[in-house]
């Protein structure tokens, strides 16, 4: 969307709203970072003139129509812009970084993982792009990273994609570690969401829904880093899987998707929710705090759960 609101987590307020001026879909990534800036995706150019920006401080108008930068960093007290990554300079040397439609920020700040057809991961404190990763090639139809994910200790990356796979990177030099499919049994179902559980130990998995009827097979999956064997699987989910977040102070996980949020107690035993709400328009963004508190995206709304 083009509006970014900002509230004060201790009584509700709206502290700020402002337009980050972009159209392309962000996968709903937003960040705050360690120095209290606001990290969101950055497509550039096209919206001059557009009467939604007219008291809206624009890009720096070098660049307004190269459509290079991947996120920008803002103020969110302001609502301007204090830095776009990657910081290219001018004339920019490197015109073949574009849009990135969904990132995540390490636990500990330091790194940064976008897509854009292909994996950027950049280092936070200098802006500085780091490694450029390609998904491989499926022989049978076209494939590109979705979702991604940065375990806790920032040494392995993870990318779902188009056609339901899973890829282990080395953060450090780019490496592909291993692969699984995770969702074999049905053609087509992309890897919408990861995430790590707060120990690193697993991945969940959380796919598209693809035809009628199949609602029902497993669309959230949790699997054990060190072997990639799948370990749970979640049923029942009523649409996409957009969202996953697991509780950093329990075993609880949180998935939304296009209809409704649902909360799982980690268990191989247990399968049925211990939550199901229905969510107007779906629940396309959800997220655990430190504290443990959910908070998801209702409508026009936030829902904060405690």
């Amino acid at each position: 969307g083009f509006t970014i609101t900002i509230w004060d987590a201790n009584n509700w307020n709206k502290l700020n709203e402002y337009h980050r001026y972009s159209g392309a879909y962000s996968g709903n990534s937003l960040a705050f970072l360690a120095d209290g800036t606001l990290l969101t995706s950055a497509p550039v150019g096209g919206y001059a003139g557009d009467p939604r920006y007219e008291n809206t401080p624009l890009t720096d108008s070098r660049y307004t129509d190269l459509g290079i930068f991947s996120l920008i960093q803002w103020n969110p007290e302001t609502g301007k812009p204090v830095r776009y990554i990657p910081n290219l300079g001018y004339p920019p040397k490197d015109l073949s970084i574009k849009v990135t439609n969904a990132f995540v920020v390490s636990k500990d700040g330091s790194l940064i993982a976008g897509l854009s057809g292909e994996v950027l991961l950049y280092e936070t404190q200098g802006g500085a792009l780091l490694k450029k990763i390609m998904i491989p090639p499926v022989a049978t139809h076209k494939d590109g990273p979705v979702s991604v994910a940065i375990s806790p200790d920032n040494k392995t990356i993870a990318v779902g994609t188009l056609s339901g796979k899973v890829h282990f990177y080395d953060s450090q030099d780019g490496s592909l570690l291993r692969s699984f499919a995770a969702y074999p049994e049905v053609f087509g179902a992309r890897c919408e969401a990861l995430i790590f559980s707060p120990d690193g130990q697993y991945l969940v998995t959380g796919r598209s829904r693809v035809g009628e009827g199949k609602a029902d097979i497993g669309l959230v999956r949790i699997w054990r880093v060190s072997d990639g064997k799948m370990l749970i699987a979640y049923s029942g989910t009523t649409g996409s899987i957009r969202k996953l977040s697991w509780n950093p102070k329990n075993d609880t996980l949180a998935a939304g998707d296009d209809a409704s949020l649902r909360l799982w107690k980690v268990s191989k035993t247990v399968q049925d929710p211990i939550l199901t709400q229905k969510i107007s328009h779906g629940s396309y963004c959800t997220a655990f705090s430190s504290d443990g508190r959910l908070a998801t995206t209702e409508n026009n709304e936030v829902v904060i759960f405690q």
